[in-house]
């Protein structure tokens, strides 16, 4: 029988799915990769993945018609749902937000049967790299018989309530029932959604971290005595809180460089504010780069903090890729960070701390240099490399496509 994948998500190409595709290219005969977004023109390395844009977003206008065409889809969803306990009032509130997510999946339904059809798919694994995203969908399709199994990951913002619109994401437990497996990237998500969803449902759900590769060789020379280098990388949104960072940057002595990878709308407002840092502090905002361009930034400049100070996480790749470098971290404990950030990589600080205890810890990691960086990467290569991460993940859905896993 032919190994083939069929593998969902939103946008493509993704810097995350990008690090997994080359393993899951390895055990697969084929790899599919249907999403809706396209963020470039890409060519991929390998022949046997088949990246297709798929899905379209419903026309809103049309929400009445959408649910007349949907009928069964969405009454067997909201029904299932609604008589889940405390359930009832929360999402007949939220009804119009709610059914807004069920619109979006339900018209991924007839696309993804065409799709399969054409392609004589029904024997694939079918993995959706978010579960929230088109599981429901899946689910859809494999109570009908035209596919045999769905799985799915879940990472942050598809998996944390606090991080939905309605804070809720929604109808999580019909799509923990109704799937295979659903794969957690950190330890404190496993714990998180085991905690949210009936206990009968908890074999459904299992632990895999995802991994970077490896790109140390030796550390880079310091070049600029007397000056620290300081990173941070994230999108630049009110979550991460990098004005928080600008704000405990302000109470140091210390001569800093500190240099910030990523985009986003608070881009123009955080470096007006990073204008009026005092002159032992200096600013670049790198902006939207490339992966391999932060990557070959690790690998040429002596890096000796990256810090976080963001209020919500999963289990960050841009913290893994600093470890892969022996480069400390200093981060807020909130969600996986402290899977990631121990006593041997790094300090976390309470995500309440104030600006002058951030200073402190920054202080204590760059002044004492205590933390090891060949630790670090020891740290780093027993829990977030790619290889053995990833190819173990991809033997689990061998596993299920052969029926041992189900």
């Amino acid at each position: 029988m032919s190994k083939t994948l069929v593998v969902l998500t939103i946008d493509y190409p993704d810097p995350l799915l990008d690090k997994e595709l080359p393993y899951l290219a390895a055990a697969f005969d084929k790899v599919y990769v249907l999403y809706a977004i396209e963020t470039s023109n890409r060519e991929l390395a390998f022949k046997n993945i088949k990246p297709v844009k798929l899905f379209q977003n419903p026309d809103f206008p049309k929400t009445f018609r959408l649910v007349l065409k949907h009928f069964r889809f969405v009454v067997s969803v909201y029904l299932y749902t609604i008589i889940r306990k405390g359930n009832l009032s929360f999402y007949l509130k939220h009804y119009k937000s709610f059914i807004g997510y069920l619109l979006i999946e339900a018209e991924r339904i007839q696309p993804l049967l065409r799709y399969i059809s054409e392609n004589k798919l029904n024997d694939a694994i079918f993995y959706d790299y978010w579960l929230v995203d088109s599981t429901l969908a899946l689910i859809a399709l494999k109570k009908r018989g035209v596919i045999k199994k769905a799985i799915s990951r879940t990472h942050g913002f598809d998996l944390y309530d606090d991080r939905q619109f309605e804070s809720r994401v929604p109808f999580l437990e019909y799509r923990v029932a109704h799937l295979d497996k659903i794969f957690t990237i950190s330890r404190h998500g496993y714990d998180y959604l085991k905690n949210r969803v009936s206990p009968s449902l908890s074999g459904n759900i299992e632990l895999s971290y995802l991994g970077v590769t490896t790109n140390f060789a030796k550390d880079p020379d310091k070049r600029v005595l007397g000056e620290y280098l300081v990173v941070s990388c994230s999108s630049m949104i009110p979550v991460k809180r990098i004005d928080k960072i600008i704000d405990s940057l302000r109470e140091t002595t210390l001569n800093i460089r500190w240099v910030h990878f990523g985009d986003g709308p608070l881009r123009k407002s955080l470096e007006q504010a990073a204008l009026t840092l005092p002159p032992n502090i200096q600013t670049s905002f790198y902006g939207h780069i490339t992966n391999s361009q932060v990557l070959e930034f690790y690998g040429s400049n002596y890096v000796d903090l990256f810090i976080s100070l963001s209020e919500s996480e999963g289990l960050p790749v841009s913290m893994m890729e600093a470890i892969s470098f022996g480069i400390p971290i200093l981060a807020t404990a909130v969600n996986g960070i402290p899977e990631i950030v121990t006593e041997k990589t790094g300090v976390l600080v309470n995500i309440s701390v104030d600006e002058i205890e951030v200073c402190q810890a920054l202080h204590h990691i760059l002044s004492n240099g205590n933390l090891d960086r060949n630790e670090i990467r020891n740290f780093f290569r027993s829990n977030f490399d790619a290889k053995k991460n990833y190819e173990s993940f991809a033997e689990k859905l061998n596993q299920l496509q052969l029926g041992s896993g189900a």
